[in-house]
């Protein structure tokens, strides 16, 4: 017999992942929300195993993918276009009171996946870029500015993509 994920245990799935991190910001821990998050993105675009677990592999290539992803392939890292710690944060600050669909529009509008290679990794590694937005992001106290640039980070450093 066949086990193969339905849409609706899908949309059950990610509701859970949803309350999993209401329930984080509620308590104010961030410790655990990158694992939440991700989940919640495979669920939502239907990127899971037969038996309906996520599967992180199929982002690859799926999502945005760098211009010299595309064209050398070779060695290729996934990784989050705005940085989780930035995406932690948005969530955090929304407090103990946040409501699913404050979460759900953080998470919706912000957690996006590209597919680049070793070397872009290495620019943004070595532009102190890893786990945080260019200083052009952010007014004052770190607080982001409105309708900021998701690309940025990889714009200051040069890598293309196409999403």
């Amino acid at each position: 017999m066949k086990n193969i994920c339905k849409k609706t245990d899908l949309t059950k799935n990610f509701n859970i992942e949803l309350e999993h991190i209401q329930l984080e910001i509620k308590h104010q821990r961030g410790q655990h929300l990158r694992h939440f998050i991700d989940q919640y993105f495979c669920y939502k675009k239907g990127y899971v195993t037969k038996s309906g677990k996520p599967a992180w592999k199929k982002i690859f290539w799926n999502e945005c993918v760098s211009v010299d992803a595309e064209k050398n392939g070779g060695k290729v890292v996934k990784e989050h276009i705005v940085p989780i710690s930035v995406i932690k944060d948005m969530l955090l600050k929304l407090g103990p009171n946040a409501t699913i669909k404050d979460i759900q529009k953080i998470l919706d509008d912000f957690v996006m996946f590209a597919t680049i290679t070793k070397d872009e990794d290495k620019k943004l590694n070595d532009a102190g870029l890893k786990s945080k937005m260019p200083d052009t992001c952010y007014v004052k106290n770190n607080e982001l500015k409105e309708g900021f640039d998701k690309f940025a980070r990889h714009t200051e450093v040069g890598i293309e993509l196409n999403c």
